[in-house]
């Protein structure tokens, strides 16, 4: 599978399409752009109801006409993936799961069910994966954490983004900053000073 993205409304841009702009305002357009857009958002929102329209979510719009047309795979690899968690600025992080073989199929595959077992191990293995951050403006994907990796969940303000994660058999739960690759700390085996 691959992840896909959907425009809710016709009037979103493909996220896929660059926009045009001239060399030279490549940056100060995306930073105007930008500003621009916010203060849209505040100004329909803050020209109804006042302060109770201020802590409201802004509404989601959907049209239903021609949705399916708007549909479009992100350039990843097809792999199995899951724990979409959005961050803001148009990133979202994702696991991404080896993918595995199917087994045998046919006739003989009771005969060969035996011998199979020294691949449930590899089950136990295979329910990790690495923690994936996409960014749809530039279309990257970064790699945060390559291996280990069993779920990943955001916090309501999406500063922090706890990490379930297998090491040698062990369920481990970390907190790391939401959407960054995480230092290399273990302070597992370092003295605490009790001053």
């Amino acid at each position: 599978y691959r992840p896909h993205a959907l425009a809710l409304r016709s009037d979103v841009p493909n996220p896929l399409l660059r926009e045009l702009r001239p060399p030279h305002d490549s940056e100060s357009d995306s930073d105007t752009g930008a500003d621009d857009d916010d203060s849209d958002d505040g100004s329909s929102s803050s020209g109804s109801d006042g302060s109770r329209d201020k802590d409201a979510p802004t509404p989601v719009e959907i049209e239903f006409d021609g949705l399916t047309e708007r549909v479009v795979a992100l350039p990843m690899p097809a792999g199995k993936y899951a724990c979409l968690t959005g961050l803001d600025d148009g990133r979202f992080m994702l696991v991404k799961y080896p993918v595995k073989n199917a087994g045998r199929v046919g006739l003989d595959a009771p005969y060969y069910a035996e011998s199979d077992d020294e691949g449930s191990d590899d089950d136990e293995e295979g329910s990790s994966g690495a923690l994936l951050r996409f960014d749809v403006r530039q279309l990257k994907t970064a790699y945060l954490i390559d291996q280990g990796v069993r779920s990943v969940q955001i916090s309501l303000d999406r500063r922090c983004m706890v990490v379930e994660k297998m090491e040698a058999g062990c369920t481990e739960l970390r907190v790391h900053r939401a959407g960054y690759k995480p230092e290399d700390e273990d302070s597992d085996g370092e003295e605490v000073d009790p001053d």
